[in-house]
């Protein structure tokens, strides 16, 4: 019974990729490309978290799994930080730049209005 589930899953995985290849043929050029980088985004990350996952129980069995664990989490929560320091929106660097616009006025005779962004 077990080679069913696997048969039926190889023809419709199958045939569900040629469906969305021939889909994909009636997008114009940006449409494509654009579909197309988040794609290869999907495809590095899931190849990426595949090989992650998998070495986790080696690595919990060799180990004690908290120590293990909390290495994982630490990685992600600086991997997750690093991206909003460094992603293309700098949020971090906004919300810095505004609390020194709110704290500036208070230390310094200047209005608010008269400073440039510049003198940040």
């Amino acid at each position: 019974m077990e080679i069913f589930y696997i048969l039926i899953a190889l023809i419709s995985g199958s045939v569900g990729s040629a469906a969305l290849a021939g889909l994909m043929l009636l997008f114009n050029d940006q449409k494509l490309e654009n579909l197309a980088t988040y794609l290869m985004y999907l495809a590095g990350g899931t190849l990426l978290g595949a090989a992650f996952l998998g070495m986790i129980p080696k690595a919990i069995s060799m180990s004690d799994p908290k120590i293990i664990l909390n290495r994982i989490l630490f990685g992600i929560l600086l991997f997750f930080l690093l991206e909003k320091i460094y992603s293309g929106e700098h949020v971090v660097i906004k919300i810095v730049k505004d609390t020194i616009m709110r704290v500036r006025p208070l230390f310094l005779p200047v209005k608010p209005s008269t400073m440039r962004s510049t003198e940040l």
